[in-house]
């Protein structure tokens, strides 16, 4: 044959949710439309609003969780790490810019590439390991750690 006929397989994703973040983040900001649109217009009905629009942005992030696809990882932005509620969008990670996976606890995981960082954190030490299951089926050699070494903590 000459290549021409062949199937090419669907893109396969694999995701990780916390339903107990996107419930929150979707109940927050339906609470919070509700209480400004109750009230007149002031600056609290503003501020009101964009709570809801940055509740809403953060259910969004959180519903699609980390994922793991043939163009690499994706996982919700945490602006800072040692509180999962504080999430701006999204990050991804592209295969060729990875370096490693470190493994920080029972089920928080640090994802290293080229220029960037970000940790996540998975409900079970069960679903991490799925996680890591993922990773070896999209890309084999990826250097999966138990921590990051020192000089890698001090950066």
């Amino acid at each position: 044959m000459d290549g021409a006929n062949e199937q090419t397989s669907p893109v396969q994703s694999t995701s990780f949710r916390s339903p107990p973040r996107y419930h929150t983040w979707v109940i927050s900001s339906i609470a919070t439309l509700i209480i400004a649109a109750m009230n007149e217009l002031s600056i609290y009905t503003i501020l009101y609003i964009l709570l809801a629009f940055y509740g809403i942005e953060s259910f969004i992030t959180e519903i699609f969780g980390v994922s793991v696809d043939d163009t690499g990882i994706t996982v919700p932005n945490r602006l800072l790490p040692n509180n999962p509620w504080i999430v701006f969008w999204r990050k991804q990670f592209k295969w060729k810019d990875m370096e490693r996976v470190c493994s920080l606890s029972d089920r928080r995981i640090q994802l290293i590439s080229v220029n960037m960082r970000a940790d996540a954190t998975f409900r079970t030490r069960d679903e991490k390991l799925e996680f890591f299951r993922a990773i070896r089926k999209f890309r084999p050699a990826i250097r999966i750690q138990k921590k990051p070494s020192s000089r890698d903590q001090d950066i």
